[in-house]
């Protein structure tokens, strides 16, 4: 997508009843920063017509609008990238009649999603561990909870 390639910036907001998160899903020669979260508060005054009139105001908070390790855009991408890999390997040990756990090769992940810069890649797959998504070792990459659902 040629416009999404010429952003330098793209952010995405959630939004659960009254609490709000604003997460950078790209950013172009930065770090993807954390999520900033929000919490709006419905306010009430009278005009000068003397009609009651209502209004949004926004403030941080440390509140997550979402349960935590909800993940998005080339995150989520990534995941579900893992989790085909993982299924291929699962395949390919069952077919040679071996049990061993299937695990992603971080080296063939990078060349799946050439997309992702290799600090990115790094970057991304610390978050996914980090929400509960996968385990990480050195050189390989597996699902945590196998039933996740792409």
């Amino acid at each position: 997508n040629q416009l999404k390639g010429a952003l330098d910036s793209e952010f995405r907001v959630v939004r659960d009843g009254d609490l709000i998160a604003l997460n950078a899903t790209k950013q172009k020669d930065i770090e993807l920063g954390e999520p900033m979260h929000f919490e709006s508060e419905i306010i009430t005054f009278d005009s000068d017509d003397g009609d009651e009139l209502t209004s949004i105001i926004v403030k941080a908070t440390g509140k997550e609008p979402y349960r935590k390790g909800v993940i998005f855009g080339s995150t989520r991408e990534l995941l579900a990238t893992i989790k085909t890999m993982q299924n291929e390997v699962r395949v390919r040990l069952e077919q040679s009649g071996r049990s061993d756990d299937p695990k992603v090769s971080r080296k063939q992940l990078a060349e799946r999603m050439p997309e992702l810069a290799p600090d990115a890649l790094r970057q991304q797959l610390a978050r996914l561990k980090n929400g509960g998504h996968v385990e990480l070792s050195r050189h390989e990459v597996w699902l945590k909870n196998d039933d996740w659902g792409a």
